[in-house]
């Protein structure tokens, strides 16, 4: 079908008989592969490094959406 006619989808009420997407999903089965090793090779090849950075979050404080926006959105002036 995509070869013949661009997929779209319309965000506002299309006129009548046409429709509002014509977008066909289709579901996949992928693979993830574990990457520890391919992050491992990078930072071993110099392509990737992990920097030190200083948070006044814990880990367990990127559960609670509204800590999140109130310590790093709010400070970075992202909301």
């Amino acid at each position: 079908m995509y070869n013949e006619v661009k997929p779209y989808r319309l965000s506002i009420l299309p006129p009548s008989g046409l429709p509002q997407s014509n977008i066909q999903l289709e579901q996949h089965e992928i693979s993830i592969p574990d990457v520890a090793r391919w992050i491992q090779d990078l930072i071993c090849r110099g392509w990737l490094r992990i920097l030190p950075s200083k948070s006044a979050m814990n880990y367990e404080d990127f559960d609670d959406d509204e800590n999140i926006k109130r310590n790093l959105l709010e400070r970075d002036g992202r909301v």
